[in-house]
């Protein structure tokens, strides 16, 4: 009776095994965090609007003095957004998640970019609802979610800088 061995390479006898195993693991850990690092800068909150326009930044003063986006997507930082002056200028992606009868998400509604130029708390335009993790401009709200409606849930997002 002839006797088979089964050949288990060990790092001594298979270098690149371990070389390629190991890329393999240090690629996995890097994609992993690199998920996860952007699922966790997903925040759930409120989003409420300005009306009417115009609109006169007071916490964010690089804002004062120039024209604001003239899409009209730009939005006041509420507190859980607000970091001592960090959002100002900050672009976010917003989008409705609210489910609620009669719909309070616009049908078929994307992301919308918006630039953060004021903070919410101070600003001297009255929102639709207090307490509101962002203030839209009605331009940017009505492109997400209909105006009938003081308040959407929505999920916020930070944009990616790859410059």
């Amino acid at each position: 009776m002839s006797r088979q061995f089964l050949f288990y390479p060990t790092p001594s006898s298979s270098p690149n095994l371990m070389s390629s195993s190991s890329h393999i693991l240090i690629l996995f850990v890097a994609l992993f965090s690199q998920f996860y690092a952007d699922y966790s800068e997903i925040i759930r909150g409120t989003a409420a609007y300005y009306d009417p326009p115009p609109h006169t930044p007071t916490a964010c003063p690089e804002f004062n003095n120039k024209p604001l986006p003239s899409n009209g997507n730009f939005g006041a930082a509420g507190e859980r957004l607000w970091e001592n002056d960090a959002p100002c200028g900050r672009k976010y992606n917003v989008m409705c998640i609210s489910k609620g009868a009669p719909t309070s998400c616009i049908p078929g509604s994307k992301k919308i970019e918006i630039v953060i130029i004021d903070r919410a708390k101070t600003s001297r335009t009255e929102p639709s609802k207090d307490d509101a993790t962002v203030v839209l401009s009605i331009q940017s709200y009505r492109l997400i979610a209909y105006d009938f409606k003081t308040s959407v849930n929505v999920q916020i997002e930070p944009v990616q800088n790859l410059g």
